[in-house]
């Protein structure tokens, strides 16, 4: 068996109520405040950067979204496995 990479580019656009930006904090002021902001974010509020020295070290985000987003990863890699199988014609057996 063959295997073809391919690359496929996808743009999402994410629209949220109310999302105009996504809150930042620095590392220094973002230590003291660690129980709070895990508190927020578990509670459905807004993912935070984390930064140090100017550059995005971390986010942080509440676990639901965390699993969400690998739901989402997972479901397109899926999609892009049988979008392959079709490119190299290979039969594709239905899942469920």
């Amino acid at each position: 068996m063959s295997l073809t990479m391919i690359n496929v580019c996808i743009k999402i656009d994410i629209k949220e109520v109310g999302m105009s930006r996504i809150k930042s904090i620095g590392m220094a002021e973002a230590r003291p405040k660690l129980t709070q902001l895990v508190d927020e974010v578990s509670c459905g509020g807004e993912p935070c950067l984390i930064i140090s020295g100017s550059r995005v070290k971390a986010v942080l985000v509440g676990l639901n979204q965390y699993n969400d987003m690998i739901e989402r990863l997972e479901d397109l890699s899926d999609a892009a496995g049988l979008f392959q199988s079709e490119l190299d014609q290979e039969p594709t057996m239905p899942v469920g």
